[in-house]
């Protein structure tokens, strides 16, 4: 479960990164609550779901560990 204020903090994390500043940030947001709605529904498939978009991105550390963060 994320609760509003959860939500809210990493909307405003989105807004001010200065590494997120490259991405539509309206598209980050609707990602992030893609990510959140499955993980809602079912925690295990949401939890590899969000592992499977990581390891995408794994020859990019850097890359990564801002979106696991």
């Amino acid at each position: 479960y994320l609760d509003a204020s959860e939500r809210q903090k990493m909307i405003e994390f989105v807004h001010q990164s200065e590494e997120l500043r490259v991405f539509d940030t309206n598209k980050v947001i609707q990602r992030f609550n893609l990510f959140v709605s499955r993980l809602e529904n079912d925690r295990v498939v949401g939890r590899a779901e969000a592992f499977r978009a990581l390891g995408k991105i794994r020859t990019k550390p850097e890359i990564a560990r801002l979106v696991a963060r």
